[in-house]
């Protein structure tokens, strides 16, 4: 039984050292299924050689003996039944992984026995050599060695042929001494081996720390590079890591692999710092200049695109003198000088580029709105929140479209001469596309522009390659201007309109809060009517005859004549004749009077006899009414 027992232990010990891939199954605790399958597998394992050296395909199924051979080989036949299944059982398992295991690793015979005396030898021998020296025995390896017999007995060698079962035991004994003086000293030196690499770990670390730390502090304390400065001494080391309570061997380790460690931590640190300095003094004054230079470049852009300037930076040359006493880099460093100056110019480009596009992109962006007006009225504004239409309920019939388009160039439109004018907006396209073509002019459009400045501005339109002024009202709290326009005039056909200022105008005192000042300042600023010498207008005195036939001549392009005097009044129902004349066959001045009622709270003195004559108020305010 104890040599049985030795031959589980050794052939287990074998399996596993030479073939860790081999399985034996764990849960079989019994010895019929363990004994079985070593044997198996020993036997799988000749099966193969057989195979391999006839160079027979791989078929263990074919190799391995069936269960009434393998109870007769192993003379299983006075064991009980449950011994019996579990022996041929793990049998069979032992011969296929041997079988499988040894044909795909097989060599020749005696090479592979030859193998199996030195792997057995020399691991039997290390772990020997390991109890050993646990249990204070000398390194003896002889006192330990199997003897001859014990080793025939623990291989079955009693059965192999002499020439192999001598070779075996000589490579076997050989190996054996061989792994138990390196099993032995293995494990008496390797806690001194341990000791001594974690002490070069454990130095090196620290080392590097430290030195790291006395590099940089030194390059800025402004000293040289010298590591040995700081360097503390052996016994300093000693004391700071309380290396005296550990091995000496790790306490040499330690310190050697610190003082290379602090070395060459000290100087890439000194040098890394002398470096990082320099880099960060360039890369500092780098994102001022670049933050600097994109904000002046931003606001270059705009002044470009508010003058109508072209995309094109290259035109602002910027030497280093200038951009270095404007922005007094003279008081800073070298290095910041020069990232300062590299940043500013790439900084102003791309600033400029960005915002010119953009600037442009959120212009043509806010161009044109395009609306819809119900018929129930609306307020429509501009996209750039500077133009507003109230478009009052039922000045349509049907629902509108409403489109405000801003025009950025345009070479058709002709410009007021500036010695005259200023401009005080954007120039706007009104257009209402109304399918019914109705309108009821009745309800005028109001037509509001944002504006801040003063009051000699007002709105004009363009037409026949003129601006005509708008008679201007100016909203008090609202700050913006407004005028009232006929839904007819943009109704299918677009109007340009614009705000400007006359430098010229004059606003006559005797005007002031008058009823028709609105009519009134929309003919002096057409051009179509004068002030006095003394800068009034004299709304509310009669007009002469003459006066009036020029006004009329004027604003309806006629050549009219009348007989007699032209230096006296002209009286209503004179006014009246010639309307129907060259005008409007149906023409009544009593209407115009009940529209200064409704409209501007004045009564006409027409009323009481149109033998009355005209005033030049009333005359301009009936010449507004039927043209405008």
């Amino acid at each position: 039984m104890k040599i049985k027992c030795l031959l589980i232990f050794f052939v287990t010990l074998c399996i596993f050292i030479l073939y860790p891939e081999s399985y034996i199954r764990a849960e079989a605790e019994d010895e019929g299924y363990q004994l079985g399958y070593l044997n198996g597998w020993i036997d799988g394992i000749k099966a193969a050689e057989i195979d391999y050296e006839k160079r027979d395909n791989k078929n263990y199924l074919k190799a391995m003996p069936n269960s009434a051979e393998i109870t007769e080989m192993y003379n299983l036949e006075g064991e009980d039944s449950d011994y019996i299944n579990d022996f041929i059982s793990g049998y069979k398992a032992g011969f296929r992984d041997g079988y499988n295991m040894a044909y795909d690793k097989s060599n020749a015979k005696k090479e592979t026995s030859f193998n199996y005396a030195e792997e057995l030898g020399f691991a039997m021998g290390e772990i020997q050599g390991y109890i050993d020296f646990f249990h204070g025995k000398p390194n003896k390896w002889t006192n330990s060695v199997p003897s001859t017999s014990d080793i025939k007995n623990i291989f079955d060698l009693i059965k192999e042929p002499d020439d192999y079962k001598n070779s075996f035991i000589s490579t076997f004994i050989t190996k054996f001494k061989e792994g138990y003086e390196n099993g032995y000293r293995k494990v008496k030196y390797e806690p001194y081996m341990d000791a001594i690499e974690k002490g070069a770990v454990d130095g090196e670390k620290l080392g590097k720390i430290m030195g790291a730390n006395n590099g940089k502090y030194d390059y800025y304390m402004g000293r040289d590079n010298q590591w040995t400065r700081n360097l503390p001494s052996d016994k300093q080391i000693i004391s700071m890591f309380s290396l005296s309570k550990d091995y000496n061997g790790y306490s040499n380790a330690f310190i050697s692999a610190f003082k290379k460690s602090y070395r060459k931590s000290y100087e890439e640190a000194f040098r890394m710092a002398r470096l990082e300095y320099s880099t960060f003094q360039f890369e500092k004054g780098y994102s001022h200049g670049f933050d600097i230079g994109s904000i002046k470049g931003k606001n270059t852009a705009k002044i470009d695109v508010m003058k109508g300037v072209g995309n094109n930076v290259n035109r602002y040359e910027i030497t280093d003198t200038d951009i270095i006493n404007h922005y007094k880099l003279f008081y800073e460093n070298d290095n910041y000088e020069r990232g300062f100056i590299s940043g500013y110019r790439e900084g102003f480009k791309i600033g400029y580029i960005e915002e010119y596009q953009k600037s442009r992109y959120d212009y043509f962006i806010e161009m044109t709105t395009v609306e819809i007006v119900p018929t129930s009225g609306a307020q429509i504004v501009s996209s750039d929140k500077k133009v507003y239409i109230d478009i009052d309920k039922g000045s349509f019939h049907k629902d509108v479209l409403l489109t405000i388009e801003k025009i950025y160039e345009n070479s058709q439109i002709v410009m007021p001469p500036k010695d005259r004018y200023i401009q005080a907006s954007d120039i706007y396209s009104i257009q209402i596309v109304n399918t019914s073509e109705n309108t009821n002019n009745v309800k005028p459009i109001i037509l509001s522009f944002k504006y801040f400045g003063r009051e000699n501005a007002g709105i004009y339109k363009y037409s026949d390659n003129k601006w005509i002024y708008m008679p201007t009202t100016y909203r008090i709290g609202q700050d913006s201007i407004s005028t009232y326009i006929k839904p007819e005039t943009i109704s299918n056909k677009g109007m340009i309109f614009g705000v400007f200022i006359d430098k010229k105008s004059i606003n006559p005192l005797d005007l002031r809060g008058h009823w028709a000042r609105e009519e009134i300042n929309a003919y002096l600023k057409r051009g179509i009517v004068e002030l006095y010498e003394d800068n009034t207008f004299r709304p509310d005195t009669p007009i002469f005859r003459g006066q009036a036939v020029e006004l009329i001549n004027d604003v309806f392009n006629t050549d009219l004549i009348l007989e007699g005097d032209y230096d006296v009044p002209i009286t209503y129902k004179e006014i009246e004749d010639i309307i129907k004349q060259i005008y409007d066959a149906n023409f009544s001045w009593i209407e115009i009077a009940k529209k200064m009622m409704w409209n501007k709270d004045k009564r006409s003195m027409s009323l009481s006899s149109m033998d009355y004559y005209i005033t030049r108020a009333e005359m301009i305010y009936m010449l507004y009414y039927l043209k405008e």
